[in-house]
C-alpha cells in the first residue's frame, strides 16, 4: 500500500488477494521499496491504482520494472499490458501497475 492513500484502495486489494487466495497485509511504502520487495521475493506483488487522470512519469517505473524483470518477475498495466516505454516522459492514462514474481501474474 502506497504511503498516498489516493494510490490504493484497500477494498480492491482485499477483493483480489481474498480471490486468488492470497496471503496480504497493508504495509505502508513508497518508491522503489515495493519493487524491491517484489524483486528480493519478499512479497509475491503489489497493485499500484493511480487517481483518474494521473500520468505515470517514466523515471518512477523504470528502475522498479528494471529490478523485478531482471528477477524473472513481472510488470503490467491494469489490463495486463506490457508497460510502453515509447511514449516518452509520461506512460499515458494507464491506471495503475501491477508487478508479481510470475506465480500469480
Amino acid at each position: 500500500e502506497s504511503v498516498e492513500s489516493s494510490y490504493g484502495d484497500r477494498l480492491i486489494t482485499q477483493y483480489i488477494s481474498n480471490n486468488l487466495k492470497l496471503k496480504y497485509d497493508y504495509i505502508r511504502l513508497d518508491g522503489q521499496c515495493k519493487s524491491a520487495l517484489v524483486g528480493s521475493g519478499s512479497v509475491e506483488g503489489t497493485l499500484r491504482l493511480l487517481p483518474k487522470g494521473y500520468l505515470e512519469k517514466i523515471w518512477d517505473v523504470v528502475p522498479g520494472y528494471h529490478f523485478i524483470t531482471e528477477a524473472n518477475g513481472k510488470v503490467t498495466d491494469l489490463q495486463g499490458n506490457d508497460i510502453d516505454f515509447t511514449k516518452g516522459r509520461y506512460l499515458g492514462d494507464i491506471g495503475g501497475i501491477i508487478s508479481s514474481n510470475k506465480l500469480i501474474h
